[in-house]
């Protein structure tokens, strides 16, 4: 049995019909590059893409913080994001392309883990694979009682074979 977190995630494709999402659970210890590889497989992506990561940094300091928003710590972090907008936004690519970054800072994807970008429940980041954007959230975090080769896994979604993609993600 492994000791370390696993994430539940809720991804879904922006603005298609008929809605499209997947629930899925992965080790909080995966690389962005390996997640980029489970996403293609959920969502029948092509292998390979072009794809990157967007952080939203604010939004996601807010989720964390939570009620205490209002304290004098959680204000100057505030403060810092209005007066320096570049780091309220991240994009996680590989650096292999040479996409061009807007308003904030870019990281690796092959060496970026996945606990490092989001660390609490409800915290978001878009997912773009040759420009389809997937919104993804980070439902919930628990300690991993699975057996090592139990994520990833799909747990849910519509209109999909749950059996036959977690046979394909055996191979992530």
């Amino acid at each position: 049995m492994a000791n370390d977190l696993i994430y539940r995630f809720y991804a879904e494709l922006r603005n298609y019909k008929p809605k499209t999402g997947r629930r899925f659970e992965v080790s909080a210890e995966i690389t962005t590059a390996q997640l980029d590889r489970i996403l293609s497989v959920i969502f029948d992506l092509p292998h390979k893409s072009r794809y990157c990561f967007d952080i939203h940094v604010e939004e996601n300091f807010k989720v964390c913080v939570g009620e205490y928003i209002d304290n004098e710590v959680n204000q100057k972090a505030l403060t810092m994001f209005r007066e320096n907008p570049e780091r309220a936004f991240c994009r996680i690519e590989l650096r292999t392309d040479n996409d061009y970054t807007p308003a904030g800072w870019s990281e690796d994807a092959e060496t970026t883990v996945l606990k490092n970008v989001l660390t609490c429940e409800n915290e978001r980041m878009t997912y773009v694979c040759d420009g389809r954007p997937i919104d993804v959230k980070l439902e919930k975090i628990t300690q991993n009682k699975l057996p090592e080769k139990g994520v990833p896994r799909v747990t849910g979604g519509n209109g999909i074979d749950v059996a036959q993609i977690n046979e394909r993600l055996k191979h992530c």
